[in-house]
């Protein structure tokens, strides 16, 4: 990938995850990194290179709203949804709903 192509790839991962997290921001001053906050609470710094997402920095969140925290900080992912697989447990059921509720769509139509 070119420089231009991740840029993209920021933004449309950008698009891509909004119903599944409480906040994705594009750093203004990387177009290569952005920051996630999952449904857990805890928000992550990634940023995007041929290598994939990788995991520059992690907050704890509050620790009264938040199960489990996994530290992935220094980690790298070929994908945004194996990074969120590993780190969001909601994304996890998000995920499964939304796919049941396709097949149900398609067993219905």
């Amino acid at each position: 990938m070119d420089d231009i192509d991740l840029v993209q790839e920021v933004k449309s991962v950008a698009e891509e995850i909004r119903f599944v997290v409480d906040k994705v921001v594009i750093d203004a001053t990387d177009p290569y990194s952005f920051t996630v906050t999952i449904k857990e609470g805890v928000t992550f710094h990634l940023s995007l290179s041929s290598r994939g997402f990788l995991v520059e920095n992690q907050s704890q969140g509050d620790p009264n709203t938040q199960s489990e925290v996994i530290i992935l900080k220094g980690q790298c992912f070929e994908t945004i949804y194996a990074f969120l697989d590993k780190a969001s447990p909601a994304y996890r059921v998000a995920f499964v709903q939304d796919i049941s509720k396709k097949l149900n769509a398609i067993s219905e139509g």
